[in-house]
C-alpha cells in the first residue's frame, strides 16, 4: 500500500502494524491481530495478574483478579493493547483492556459458553464464566468454550451490567 507512513516489523513475523494514510485527509492506525484500548491500573506489587484475567477494582483503588467476592469488573488484563494510557508502574500496575477484543480466561463452571453469551466472574480467581445472574460483566463471548477446566476465548470487552438477557454499558 503506497499510503504507509510508518510500518512496524518484528523479526521473523513481518509487518505487525502501521500508521498510514486513509485515502482521504486522515490517517489510520492499524495492528495485525486482535487489539484493544487499555489503561495501566495500579495493583499490589505482590499479586500477579495473568494476561486474560478478569480484573476488578478494590475499595482501596487498586485492581486485582476478580472473584465472587471481588466482583467490581473494570476489564481484562491485556497482552496486546493497541492504545494504552496511564502510568506503567512495573510490578505495581497491569494493562487492563477496557474496550475491544481480548483473549480472556474462562471456565465452564457456569455452563458451556456460546458466542454472544455475557461473561461475568466465576469462583475461580481471574477466570470468567457464562453470566447466569444479574451483575457486572466483562463483555460478550465471541467464541464458544465447552472444555473442562480453564481456557481462553476472544471476548468483546465492554464492562457493564447484565440483567435478564439485557446488558447496559457503563457510562
Amino acid at each position: 500500500n503506497s499510503n504507509h507512513f510508518l510500518s512496524f516489523e518484528t523479526a521473523g513475523i513481518g509487518i505487525v502494524g502501521s500508521i498510514r494514510g486513509n485515502g482521504s485527509k486522515g490517517i489510520q492506525l492499524a495492528q495485525n491481530g486482535i487489539a484493544d484500548y487499555a489503561e495501566y491500573m495500579p495493583k499490589d506489587k505482590k499479586e500477579g495478574i495473568p494476561d486474560g484475567a478478569l480484573v476488578c477494582l478494590l475499595e482501596n483503588g487498586l485492581v486485582a483478579k476478580c472473584t465472587e467476592e471481588k466482583n467490581n469488573i473494570v476489564g481484562v488484563a491485556s497482552p496486546n493493547p493497541l492504545i494504552i494510557g496511564g502510568e506503567n508502574l512495573g510490578d505495581g500496575s497491569v494493562a487492563v483492556g477496557l474496550t475491544g477484543i481480548v483473549e480472556t480466561r474462562v471456565s465452564t463452571i457456569g455452563g458451556d459458553i456460546k458466542p454472544g453469551d455475557m461473561i461475568g466472574v466465576s469462583e475461580t480467581a481471574g477466570a470468567g464464566a457464562k453470566a447466569k445472574e444479574s451483575g457486572l460483566v466483562a463483555g460478550r463471548a465471541l467464541e464458544a468454550y465447552d472444555s473442562d477446566g480453564q481456557g481462553k476465548i476472544k471476548v468483546l470487552v465492554n464492562p457493564g451490567w447484565y440483567t435478564s438477557g439485557e446488558e447496559v454499558a457503563m457510562s
